[in-house]
């Protein structure tokens, strides 16, 4: 990709006593710029050089630093833009909740969650219209936007995010392999989704599922 050419072009450019590490878990990745040698302070100058550098290629998918986790990153966002959210989740059963409340003092910012497992759920409780659910189906664009867009008028919270899709390992068809996965994001401004095409572990699924909720929770977050 056009992204990682950047990174390995700039990478090969690197003076001989600095090197980048990847350290991946599920969804994401930390890299580690480390110098060697016995100038201490011709090291750190380096370092600092060559991480702007890097930055200027990767800042738009840089979500913080050192120990920083998304959910906490996204919690102090919230807080010092005044804004609060909910959740409306399907295929991940309030693992979204569940991060978000990790953070100490997200009661400050997360106002509650509606965990529509079923259709039934989704009707009487997230008020989705029967209609669109028997049109497009659960896992659909349409009903995850109503489902965010629903969850925030319901809580008169800033933002609602959802997520709605077939997490595995069965359920899935031709048209809707397991791994088929809605998400969408709700303000007063507007309610966009992302589809997202994912593994045949539920497990897995569920991680990724939450870490892009939460992600594109972040890309959305706008100072009035």
């Amino acid at each position: 990709s056009w992204l990682s050419d950047k990174i390995n072009s700039w990478e090969k450019n690197l003076e001989k006593d600095l090197s980048l590490a990847y350290l991946p878990s599920i969804g994401r990745v930390k890299l580690r710029l480390t110098g060697k040698g016995n100038n201490l302070k011709r090291l750190k100058n380096k370092i600092i050089k060559e991480e702007k550098a890097l930055k200027n290629i990767i800042e738009k998918y840089i979500y913080g630093y050192d120990n920083d986790e998304l959910e906490s990153v996204i919690g102090k966002t919230l807080i010092d833009m005044n804004k609060t959210v909910s959740v409306a989740e399907s295929c991940t059963g309030g693992n979204i909740s569940n991060l978000i409340t990790s953070v100490p003092g997200s009661s400050n910012y997360f106002i509650g969650g509606i965990i529509a497992y079923s259709n039934k759920i989704k009707i009487n409780s997230l008020g989705i219209n029967e209609d669109i659910l028997n049109k497009y189906g659960a896992v659909s664009k349409e009903v995850a936007e109503e489902m965010a867009k629903n969850v925030r008028n319901k809580f008169n919270s800033s933002i609602g995010i959802s997520s709605t899709g077939i997490a595995g390992p069965s359920g899935g068809t031709k048209e809707k392999p397991v791994g088929t996965i809605w998400i969408a994001f709700s303000d007063n401004e507007k309610t966009i989704s992302k589809k997202l095409i994912l593994t045949k572990r539920r497990d897995v699924n569920t991680v990724l599922t939450t870490i892009n909720s939460l992600n594109l929770l972040r890309k959305n977050l706008k100072i009035d």
